[in-house]
């Protein structure tokens, strides 16, 4: 396993147009990720930093991937992401989180 990883990652999806942006976990959410379009299309994947492991880093990753690759080819909004393998309780967490910043529309 390569240590430097992650960063060869961003640098690859960098020289294919895909900006990668990794930020601080964003208190009091289950955030791991998004995917939106820029005005012109290009791809923007966004992940935070909710456990800092290599295995979530990957699995997020190829999550928001595979948003930009296949199931969002027609919407032009963000698709935030819970990368969480555990089963959750989405309901109660949709709850905690009303009143929480959502993302805005790309459109």
């Amino acid at each position: 396993m390569l240590k430097d990883g992650p960063l060869l990652a961003i640098q690859f999806l960098a020289r294919h147009g895909i900006v990668l942006v990794i930020a601080p976990h964003l208190t009091n959410t289950y955030l791991d990720g998004a995917a939106m379009r820029l005005d012109d299309g290009a791809p923007v994947i966004g992940l935070s930093v909710r456990y800092d492991r290599l295995d979530n880093f990957w699995f997020c990753l190829l999550h928001e991937l595979a948003h930009v690759g296949g199931t969002w080819k027609t919407r032009r909004r963000a698709v935030p992401a819970q990368c969480d393998p555990l089963p959750c309780r989405t309901r109660s967490r949709t709850r905690a989180l009303k009143g929480q910043p959502r993302f805005a529309a790309v459109d």
